[in-house]
């Protein structure tokens, strides 16, 4: 059994700081880390993780930076860096077996994993990031001026090819002995020439960003800041193009967002209303946190090395033979065909995602004759408007109709034959993009005796159309919780937290001279994160999916209107509709007939403490 995982941190870092005259500093930073986590181990549930399942993610970090400081006159100074980082991440597997899952009793049961992690046949990843940067201030009366440029370019190298080795899933303990394979239990994805490191990609792409912002007072009380900042990426390296890919949709998928631009304003004030009251807040737009991997998807699902084994022949092998988890056979190697793989690109009309922020925030500090002086208190509301917020949506993927409801679309492949499981993935951007509204307040007070105590409150109000929490489009795809494929709906977040209470308390002192000794009590109590209330559609291909997207875990349930509901079919039903309505009350839910709401429900409250 795998347990108890150890990790190990080895971290070195240099400082040197020259400085060259009054006027001039130079420092330089060096840091190295070597990190090793284990992952996989069991922990509890009803999955039990064998060692050979286990692996040590393995991150090797290095990191130069360079600064100037020079002071050109007493209005003006500039601060000038370059900076290099080098980050590698790789896998140590415990086995040279593909990935093996044995269920007890189907998917009702505790199941026991061995062999390599499935993502883990093939993966590693390579990140080198040079930055240059020029900031400045230039005082103008009582003006205070910051300009500057930057200039990042961010090479990826990835090899990732899950599934590479062989997947294979026994739905019994006696299929495991007999070493028979149910129909869609075995999977196998890799490059056409059956060799995983010739998925790999490398591409580079850089990203220009100029700004000014100019900080002044209106009155003696009224500070305020007004920026303007302007982003453009570009890249000359492109996704394979895929000729079947151009042919049937009439654009290609080597759309590598080359000459993106976005105008980034932005204002902010600071009102010193009392001595003891400030008023701040401000208003702009945002851009950012889009993870690398997103826009380099299409890089390595082109469609024309990495390709999936035929599941008709899959099924049809494993009918007449069994399986033997060392090898993948032959038989299922030789179906690889370069060119007939699926595809993830980016939209051609994509554009960065942003949003409008809005906030306006308040610090007040007062005394209190019984509890003593310095209490600060603040409080702030903040608005956020997302705008082109990133989705993912099936373009291989027709709709054909509708379900009994009205509601429920029915969706087809557009593809036949050899190429009938393949999807193709597009990043894009929503048609109803959400929005957060977040309201905190909080208070906090240290004694001179070395006491401190601090509560806060804070409430969300989140929706949002996608999650987005994979690192490839189709688990993106395939794991975002909605009624119907390819419909953006802005429905409550997934890590909306709507209330949190926190207190901390805190004592420092020297109980021996020379040695702090510090107490901290940390306490929170918050209301639980939204789920949804889902179908069981796993291996059901009713509604359009094909098999790599089989998932219980995707679409919203339809809630009956009761016992005489014509769109349900009670004699196939594994319940009747008073065995139903117990279950839907005793969740809480009211609604009674149509698609139940996204993350209509809430998990239970959480308490946590440490000291």
């Amino acid at each position: 059994l795998a347990g108890a995982p150890e990790d190990t941190n080895k971290n070195l870092l240099v400082k040197l700081s020259w400085n060259a005259s009054d006027e001039h500093r130079l420092d330089f930073t060096y840091q190295w880390q070597d990190d090793q986590a284990e992952r996989n181990s069991s922990t509890g549930g009803d999955n039990i993780a064998l060692v050979s399942s286990t692996y040590a993610y393995v991150t090797k970090f290095n990191n130069f930076s360079s600064k100037l400081y020079s002071d050109w006159s007493e209005n003006f100074s500039t601060e000038i860096g370059v900076s290099y980082k080098d980050v590698t991440s790789d896998s140590a597997t415990r086995s040279n077996l593909g990935s093996i899952t044995v269920e007890e009793d189907g998917r009702n049961g505790p199941s026991y994993n061995f062999g390599t992690d499935q993502y883990r046949h093939a993966n590693r990843s390579e990140t080198q990031n040079l930055t240059f940067t020029l900031d400045a201030t230039y005082l103008m009366d009582e003006h205070e001026i910051n300009f500057g440029a930057q200039y990042e370019s961010l090479r990826l190298y990835n090899l990732f090819a899950q599934n590479s080795l062989g997947t294979w899933k026994f739905s019994s303990l006696d299929q495991f002995a007999n070493r028979e394979l149910s129909a869609y239990n075995f999977s196998y994805q890799n490059a056409y020439t059956n060799n995983s490191a010739d998925t790999a990609y490398d591409a580079t792409r850089s990203q220009f960003a100029l700004y000014v912002e100019d900080t002044f007072y209106l009155s003696d009380d009224l500070e305020v800041t007004a920026g303007l900042r302007y982003e453009r990426l570009s890249s000359d390296d492109k996704p394979t193009l895929n000729e079947s890919f151009l042919s049937t949709y009439g654009f290609s998928n080597q759309e590598n967002l080359d000459g993106l631009d976005i105008i980034l304003p932005r204002v902010g004030f600071k009102y010193y209303a009392t001595e003891a009251l400030t008023i701040n807040g401000g208003i702009g737009r945002f851009q950012g946190g889009i993870p690398n991997v997103w826009y380099n998807n299409s890089f390595q699902k082109d469609g024309i090395t990495l390709v999936s084994a035929q599941n008709d022949v899959i099924n049809d092998y494993y009918a007449n033979n069994t399986a033997d988890i060392t090898q993948v056979p032959d038989e299922i190697k030789n179906t690889l065909e370069q060119g007939a793989g699926s595809v993830a690109y980016i939209d051609p009309d994509f554009k960065l995602p942003s949003s409008i922020r809005a906030q306006v925030g308040f610090e007040y500090e007062f005394d209190s004759e019984l509890l003593g002086n310095g209490f600060k208190w603040q409080a702030e509301i903040a608005y956020h408007k997302k705008e082109n917020e990133a989705v993912w949506h099936n373009t291989s993927i027709r709709p054909i109709g509708l379900a009994a409801d009205g509601e429920r679309v029915i969706n087809e492949t557009i593809y036949s034959g050899a190429l009938k499981d393949n999807v193709d993935i597009a990043m894009t951007n929503s048609s109803d993009d959400g929005r957060s509204i977040i309201i905190s307040t909080g208070i906090a007070k240290e004694w001179d005796n070395g006491l401190f105590a601090s509560a806060s409150y804070a409430h969300q109000d989140v929706t949002e159309s996608s999650v987005g929490s994979a690192s490839q489009a189709e688990g993106n795809y395939k794991h975002n919780i909605t009624a119907n494929r390819n419909q953006d709906v802005a429905a409550r977040g997934f890590y909306e937290v709507e209330h949190s209470f926190k207190i901390n308390l805190g004592y420092n002192a020297e109980f021996i001279a020379g040695y702090a000794t510090k107490f901290n009590m940390y306490f929170e109590r918050r209301s639980g994160r939204p789920f949804s209330y889902t179908m069981n559609m796993y291996k059901d291909a009713h509604l359009g999916d094909t098999s790599s997207l089989f998932t219980n875990r995707a679409y919203l349930a339809y809630i009956p209107t009761g016992a005489d509901d014509p769109n349900v079919n009670w004699e196939q039903s594994q319940m009747d509709w008073a065995q139903l309505a117990e279950r839907l009350d005793r969740a809480g839910i009211s609604q009674r007939g149509g698609i139940i709401g996204k993350n209509t429900g809430t998990q239970p409250w959480v308490t946590t403490m440490d000291i």
